[in-house]
C-alpha cells in the first residue's frame, strides 16, 4: 500500500503531494492532458517492478513514496540533460532515519548493464536508450537491481503491484490486425478454463485430507440415538444450499447427499455431512470470483446478453440462449470483459492496482456503475486502486475520492523557460 508520494518538477514544472489513504482505499487521479495522470501511475509501476531505467529518462528533480510509517523510498536527480537524462539516486528508508540502502543509475551503470545484456552494442549512444532498453528482458533489468539493493528489491516485489492496460484495446486495433486484437480477449476463455482446473485440484486436496483421517475419526464415534449438539439438520441445509449456488457456475456436478441413516447413527452422519461440508468450501473463493465476475458484466454491462458457465467453459450466449462468439462483441463490450477479468482473476489480497483510463470504448451508462465495483472490489480484497481518468461520468459524484492534479499541484517555471 502506498500512503503519499511527493513529486517535485515533473517534467521540468509540475510539483505534487498526494494522499492516497482515504476509508475507500480507492483514490482518482483527474486533470488535464499534460498533467502528468497516466506518468503517476507509471511512476508507481516502474518502481514496484523494479525498472528502474525510467527514472533515469524520466525529467523530475525529486520523489518521495511513502508506503508506511516505516518504508519510504527517495529518488533524486539533482541535474538533467536537455531530454531529462540525469543521474538518479534511490535512498530506502526501513525503521531508520538514514537510509538502510542506496543505488545509483548514471550513465557509467547504464553502459555496465547494457554491455552485459546486449554484447552486440560496440559504442554506446544514450539517445537510443529507449531502443537499447526495448530489447531488453525484464528479468534482466530486475536481477541488476536486486544484486545492488536487496533489501529494497525484495520490499518493492512484495508490494504486488498490477497495472492494468488492457482497457486501451481499442486503440491498438487500429494500429494492428484484428487477430491479434481478438486473441486477447479470446484467451479469457482459456484462462476461465484454468481457473476450473485450480477450483477441482482445491476440492480433490481438500477431500484427500479430510479422508485421510475418517477412518479414525469414525472409530472414535460411539453410537447414541441423542441428538445433542448435533443439528444435523442445519448442517444438511448448508450443504444442500453450497451444492445448489456452485451448481449455477458448473462448479460441482450432482452430488446425492445422504440425510438419514437412523437414529443411532446421528453422529456418523453428523461426520459425514461435516467433512462433505468442509470439501465444499474448498470451492467457496472460487465461486466467490466466478459470481463477482458474472454480477459485474452479465448484471450490468452486456446488452441482452449474458455469461453462462458450463463444461468449465465461460460462453457469452443471447436472450434466446445460443453462444455469441467473443470476438463478435463490440469493442467497449470486449473491453469490458478483459477489464473486469483482470479486476477480479488478476488481483490478490493487499495488491496495489492501477487503471489508467478505464472510460475509454465504454459508454456512460456502464461506466457511472464501474467505480461501486471498483470500491466493492478494493473492500473485499483488501487492495488499493488507483484510477487516472477525465471522466466526470466515471466518477459519478465520488468527488470525496479524487484528486486533482490541475487544482492542487503547484507549477513551476522551468529554467530553460527563465
Amino acid at each position: 500500500m502506498i500512503q503519499s508520494i511527493k513529486i517535485e518538477k515533473l517534467y521540468y514544472i509540475y510539483s505534487y503531494e498526494i494522499d492516497f489513504t482515504n476509508d475507500a482505499n480507492v483514490l482518482i487521479l483527474t486533470g488535464p492532458n499534460g498533467f502528468g495522470k497516466t506518468t503517476i501511475l507509471q511512476i508507481i509501476n516502474h518502481l514496484c517492478s523494479l525498472k528502474l531505467w525510467y527514472f533515469y529518462m524520466l525529467p523530475f528533480s525529486r520523489i518521495e513514496v511513502c508506503f508506511d510509517e516505516w518504508h519510504r523510498i527517495l529518488i533524486n536527480k539533482p541535474t538533467m540533460d536537455g531530454r531529462g537524462y540525469g543521474d538518479v539516486t534511490f535512498e530506502f528508508y526501513m525503521l531508520s532515519a538514514s537510509p538502510r540502502e542506496s543505488l545509483v543509475i548514471d550513465a557509467v551503470a547504464v553502459r555496465h548493464f547494457l554491455s552485459r545484456s546486449i554484447p552486440a552494442i560496440r559504442q554506446f549512444d544514450v539517445s537510443r536508450l529507449d531502443e537499447y532498453l526495448e530489447n531488453t528482458r525484464d528479468e534482466e533489468l530486475v536481477a541488476f537491481v536486486e544484486e545492488k539493493v536487496l533489501l529494497m528489491s525484495d520490499f518493492l516485489q512484495n508490494q504486488n503491484c498490477v497495472m492494468i492496460e488492457e482497457q486501451r484495446l481499442v486503440a491498438k486495433k487500429a494500429q494492428s490486425n484484428t487477430s491479434e486484437y481478438s486473441k486477447t480477449v479470446e484467451d479469457i476463455q482459456k484462462r476461465i478454463s484454468s481457473f476450473y482446473s485450480e477450483a477441482q485440484k482445491a476440492y480433490n486436496v481438500a477431500s484427500l485430507k479430510i479422508d485421510g483421517t475418517f477412518v479414525k475419526r469414525l472409530s472414535d464415534i460411539k453410537p447414541t440415538n441423542k441428538v445433542k449438539h448435533i443439528k444435523k439438520e442445519q448442517i444438511y441445509r448448508d450443504v444442500i444450499q453450497k451444492i445448489e449456488k456452485y451448481k449455477k457456475y458448473d462448479l460441482v456436478g450432482e452430488l446425492e447427499v445422504v440425510s438419514n441413516l437412523g437414529v443411532h447413527y446421528n453422529e456418523v452422519l453428523k461426520l459425514y455431512l461435516t467433512d462433505l461440508d468442509k470439501k465444499l468450501s474448498s470451492i467457496e473463493p472460487y465461486y466467490d470470483k466466478l459470481s463477482t465476475f458474472d454480477k459485474m458484466v452479465s448484471g450490468k454491462h452486456l446488452s441482452y446478453k449474458q455469461l453462462l458457465f458450463k463444461d468449465d467453459k465461460m460462453q457469452v450466449v443471447g436472450l434466446d440462449g445460443h453462444e455469441i462468439p467473443i470476438r463478435k462483441l463490440s469493442s467497449g463490450e470486449q473491453n469490458l470483459l478483459v477489464l473486469c477479468h483482470n479486476l477480479v482473476f488478476g488481483l490478490d489480497k493487499k495488491n496495489i492496482l492501477l487503471i489508467d483510463e478505464p472510460e475509454n470504448s465504454l459508454h456512460m451508462a456502464w461506466l457511472q456503475e464501474m467505480l461501486e465495483d471498483y470500491i466493492r472490489i478494493a473492500k473485499t480484497t483488501q487492495c488499493q486502486i488507483i484510477i487516472a481518468t477525465h471522466s466526470p461520468a466515471f466518477i459519478h459524484g465520488h468527488w470525496e475520492l479524487t484528486y486533482d492534479l490541475c487544482e492542487n499541484g503547484s507549477v513551476q517555471e522551468s529554467e530553460s523557460d527563465s
